[in-house]
């Protein structure tokens, strides 16, 4: 099983989390366990649930609202 970090709210509440995969890729969920998106270490790049480019770098946390 991959690490992970749960991501809450400014109440304290989880609203998501982030597993650490072994290849070093993140990959962001929402609450309910819902892919948002991945983080692909090999080619520093962020991905949506589609497999959408959407920048450079680990900005997962830019696809939870």
């Amino acid at each position: 099983m991959a690490n992970e970090q749960w991501i809450k709210d400014s109440k304290g509440n989880p609203i998501g989390r982030i597993e650490f995969q072994n290849t070093g890729d993140k990959v962001l969920k929402d609450y309910h366990g819902k892919t948002l998106g991945t983080y692909r270490k090999k080619q520093d790049v962020t991905v949506d649930y589609y497999g959408n480019r959407i920048g450079q770098g680990d900005i997962l946390l830019t696809l939870l609202h």
